[in-house]
């Protein structure tokens, strides 16, 4: 994810090894060989492989995207170096105050923008975690925008002439973007939210009312893995197993979705293609931090 005053040292395309001009097929080949590279459930332990597993996430995300691959371009030209956006979580890329309007800075530092979308487009945000994040939570940094009414027009989005207010673009309120770090617990399943309180900041512009958003709601997103799959809120997974240890029956170790291995029993006269449920091996289930099951396909090599 690109943040205001962040750039990786490498660009999105040399984090996927690809030309300015490779196409979807390309770049759909690259993530796929990169993610199985440096994905978590493949390098346990290791915070540089899990690091640049995010990077690869966000590349393909942003690269994949026409809309967001153009103005991605956009933002590598010099002129645009400084240019303010945002891609992944969150909002989409915001237009930026061109300053044509007697406004003066906050104090604060941070910039007032015109917004681009509904008031409550800023309260909602999404976050991916791999499933190792899911046991044991988690820590992020969101670029949060906070909603303030426009002090020109009041709310209202005219002036008193009828004329549209052009410092909120008619919406009667702007935003201003501020870093956000947040705290996901342990035992959410992906498709939960939950409430984060934003760090209130009083307007110190004239042009400025109250604070609006004093919450946002954060929504749980499972990163893609090569091992397990989630679906019908059960965790699913399978593997190859010698032909002999599903005649006679034994034991036999996988990975762990909580990282680690995990040993279990495969009854005699197991069938090739069988699924075997693993109790209370799955994801928790919430507040209840009761674990699901895991269910997994055994295939005789």
């Amino acid at each position: 994810m690109l943040f205001r005053g962040y750039m990786p040292k490498q660009t999105y395309y040399e984090i996927l090894g690809i030309e300015r001009q490779a196409p979807a097929a390309e770049i759909k080949s690259q993530y796929r060989r990169q993610a199985k590279r440096y994905h978590p459930d493949l390098n346990p332990g290791n915070p540089q492989a899990a690091e640049r597993f995010r990077q690869v996430q966000a590349a393909y995300e942003v690269l994949l995207d026409p809309e967001k691959r153009r103005q991605y371009d956009a933002s590598l030209l010099p002129h645009s170096q400084n240019a303010t956006q945002s891609y992944g979580s969150g909002p989409r890329p915001y237009r930026r105050y061109d300053g044509r309007s007697r406004q003066r800075p906050r104090a604060s530092g941070r910039p007032v923008n015109r917004p681009h979308q509904p008031r409550s487009a800023y309260s909602h945000y999404d976050v991916t975690l791999n499933l190792s994040e899911l046991f044991r939570g988690a820590r992020r940094h969101l670029t949060v925008g906070q909603t303030f009414t426009c002090g020109r027009c009041r709310g209202r989005g005219k002036l008193e002439n009828g004329a549209r207010c052009e410092r909120c673009d008619g919406y009667g309120f702007v935003v201003s973007y501020q870093r956000q770090e947040i705290l996901i617990p342990p035992g959410l399943q992906p498709g939960m939210s939950i409430h984060v309180e934003v760090d209130e900041n009083q307007p110190e512009h004239p042009l400025l009312d109250a604070p609006v958003v004093s919450n946002i709601s954060v929504t749980i997103k499972l990163m893609a893995s090569t091992l397990f799959e989630y679906r019908d809120h059960q965790l699913y997974t399978q593997t190859q197993v010698p032909g002999w240890l599903l005649a006679q029956g034994g034991e036999w170790t996988i990975p762990a979705p909580e990282g680690g291995d995990l040993t279990f029993k495969i009854p005699a006269e197991t069938l090739s293609g069988s699924t075997l449920t693993l109790r209370k091996r799955g994801l928790r289930n919430g507040a209840s931090q009761r674990r699901g099951n895991l269910i997994c396909t055994v295939f005789a090599v």
